[in-house]
């Protein structure tokens, strides 16, 4: 959708289909995910509705970028906004890119000292929602 304000440059969502690659096969109620690059920054959003699963898990979870993230260190994580529905965990769910996987947005979850470790797929739900939103640096 495009987002006109007075004296600024207008800028366009453009649309991307997010889907969490965790080994499992998967299916979907609705995926919809929105991101606009506006010089080297990407802004993303999406939300996905888990409906089944089956097959064997993988080692972890992610989302695939519709841009790599470059030019980061360990893990770029500047602002990552993440909410979920059916995890049956307490630890708090965030997403991140990590230098080794540019192109992948990681699933984590952060424990009571503050350790973020990758979210085991066995840990996403096979019916559920995660929705985030992720803002990271490219050089593409």
């Amino acid at each position: 959708r495009d987002i006109g304000v007075t004296g600024f440059r207008r800028v366009l969502f453009r649309s991307w289909t997010p889907a969490i690659t965790d080994g499992y096969t998967r299916t979907y109620g609705n995926r919809v995910g929105r991101y606009v690059k506006i010089g080297s920054y990407v802004y993303v959003f999406g939300q996905i509705n888990l409906a089944t699963r089956s097959g064997a898990a993988g080692s972890y979870a992610y989302i695939a970028l519709p841009f790599p993230a470059n030019g980061m260190g360990q893990i770029q994580q500047p602002l990552s906004v993440c909410s979920t529905y059916g995890f049956t965990h307490t630890s708090i769910i965030t997403v991140a890119a990590q230098w080794d996987a540019p192109t992948e947005l990681r699933i984590y979850e952060t424990t009571a000292n503050a350790n973020a470790n990758y979210l085991s797929p066995s840990g996403i739900p096979a019916s559920g929602e995660i929705g985030f939103y992720y803002v990271y640096y490219t050089t593409s």
